[in-house]
């Protein structure tokens, strides 16, 4: 290379530089004067907390102006929130997006009021992550679940060092079946946009149709499974379409796995339950994974170590550890009208060969009109009249009291069943007392496990393998030995097992889950809950 070239490449390479350091000096003046505008259009007081505490902090940084990734970022996970049953009306989409282009392409003052915008938007999807809709925090939706933190200033802090994507990723919950609802909620919601509604069965049948039958209602029951989304009802109904009326062995299969994956007692007839359940329109159905996915949301990102979830819905009880399940039982909840409570608790201690407090609802429409109408019923049954407020004190002879005369408002007497095998308590307890007086409990009516429909109790919740769980919490939760736990069950004596490390309960309402074969299952909506909160969700028909 020649002198005169080498010196003009030289020169060359200083003025790209220098107008480089040009530029990037620029960038930065207007990086900073963007931020000062921001920061005093933040202390207004009409931007939510988080968002004034964060543009407040002397070490800000602008989270939109002049970052492209992040925008991009913040687009895709609005699509993201959409594939995870969260609508458009939580966010304001559309409004979202318009500020995505604003804090780009408008004036200084425009890119201020996006920036704000946008990271108030995306606290709101942060908080959906967290803690569940906020559509639903003004209405009353039976759920008393204590939820994690709100997103604060130092989420957005969070979103400017590493990103939307990681923040967010940081809040959805890690349970697996969540995941696996918002892969069915995807699969249910292609079926809904490429074939459309599955069939609808239009005859009405006075006696339900069994195996063997044949009928015209059965033609469209074996086309409504043919248009289904569960591979095996389908492979089964379309085996016998050359006689579609009958309702052959393959036909009377796919029935019942129909009802199993629906809460419906099996048993393989066309009966006026199975086909209404049939009759649930997909776009219900797309409603319904979408607001458990809510749900999934109303409980705890990451359920710990161990954790015990009830599902009331389902009628099932699963003891979770790092959010897998390793033990799950049926369980029977309450009546319609004496509803289990959804709740979250930690259980304190065990109570074996337990005493039966009879609650004063079930004092008032029970077991007083019982007494005062058999002089024998309160001795048949072990139940011990004992003075107000005084439940384990000594029993009061009951054949000194005028029962005709006492009344639930002003009786000074409780009622107390005793330790024995006609307990209502059966032979153990799990206490985590709350407000609802409700716990979980052994039972001797176990015929009840047998049924598919098990809401059955006054509130409580009755365990099919009381003993078997009880085991798992001592072992886990205390120094006492499956030894020591049987024979104070076999002492009859009352014995109080407490636990030095007190284990997490949630009982929670869930009316679809997906299995790890990615089988759906709806539950009954035992008691009318879905439509309540689809409604509060602006999805109800």
């Amino acid at each position: 290379m020649s002198r005169p070239v080498g010196i003009a490449l030289a020169v060359a390479l200083l003025v790209a530089a220098g107008l480089m350091w040009f530029r990037a000096s620029e960038r930065s003046a207007s990086a900073a004067e963007d931020l000062a505008v921001v920061a005093t259009r933040a202390t207004e007081a009409a931007w939510p907390e988080a968002v004034r505490t964060h543009y407040a902090d002397p070490g800000a940084s602008l989270i939109w102006i002049h970052q492209p990734r992040h925008r991009e970022q913040m687009a895709a996970a609005l699509d993201r929130a959409a594939l995870e049953g969260i609508s458009d009306e939580e966010l304001d989409v559309a409004g979202v997006r318009e500020h995505l282009v604003r804090v780009e392409e408008g004036s200084q003052t425009e890119r201020a009021e996006s920036e704000l915008e946008l990271s108030s938007a995306l606290l709101r999807l942060a908080d959906v992550y967290a803690r569940g809709s906020r559509l639903l925090t003004d209405t009353e939706v039976e759920w008393r679940m204590d939820r994690d933190p709100e997103p604060d200033h130092t989420f957005l802090a969070a979103v400017a060092e590493t990103g939307v994507a990681p923040a967010l990723d940081s809040l959805r919950p890690v349970i697996d079946v969540h995941d696996r609802t918002v892969d069915a909620l995807a699969r249910y919601r292609t079926r809904a946009e490429g074939e459309g509604e599955w069939p609808r069965i239009t005859h009405v049948v006075e006696t339900a149709v069994e195996r063997g039958d044949t009928h015209p209602v059965v033609a469209e029951i074996r086309n409504r499974l043919r248009g289904g989304m569960d591979d095996a009802e389908r492979a089964l109904a379309e085996s016998g379409s050359d006689r579609a009326e009958h309702l052959d062995d393959d036909l009377a299969k796919a029935i019942a796995l129909f009802q199993a994956r629906h809460g419906i007692a099996v048993d393989s007839v066309a009966g006026p339950e199975t086909i209404a359940a049939m009759n649930v329109s997909l776009a219900d159905r797309i409603d319904q994974l979408a607001l458990n996915l809510d749900r999934f949301r109303r409980l705890p990102r990451d359920f710990g170590e161990r954790a015990i979830l009830v599902n009331v819905a389902g009628f099932e009880l699963r003891v979770l550890e790092h959010n897998r399940p390793t033990l799950q039982m049926a369980v029977v909840v309450g009546q319609p009208e004496w509803r289990t409570n959804v709740f979250s608790d930690s259980i304190e201690y065990l109570e074996v060969n337990p005493y039966w407090h009879v609650p004063e609802s079930i004092e008032a429409a029970e077991t007083l009109p019982r007494a005062q109408e058999d002089p024998n019923y309160l001795t048949e049954n072990r139940i011990s009249v004992v003075a107000e407020g005084d439940n384990l004190g000594d029993p009061i002879d009951p054949s000194g009291i005028d029962w005709a005369e006492m009344s639930a408002d002003d009786m000074p007497y409780d009622f107390r069943q005793e330790p024995g095998p006609e307990n209502a308590l059966g032979q153990i307890k799990f206490m985590f007392p709350n407000d609802y007086n409700i716990y979980l409990h052994d039972t001797p009516a176990d015929a009840l496990f047998q049924e598919d429909f098990r809401a059955f109790s006054h509130g409580c919740i009755r365990l099919e393998r009381p003993f078997e769980l009880a085991e798992y919490v001592l072992r886990h939760g205390s120094e006492y030995t499956a030894e020591e736990l049987a024979a104070v069950r076999e002492s009859g004596e009352r014995t109080r097992f407490d636990l030095s490390t007190p284990l997490p309960v949630y009982i929670a309402y869930l009316t679809a889950w997906v299995d790890d074969d990615g089988r759906v299952r709806f539950h009954q909506d035992v008691y009318d809950l879905d439509e309540k909160e689809e409604a509060a969700l602006g999805r109800a028909s």
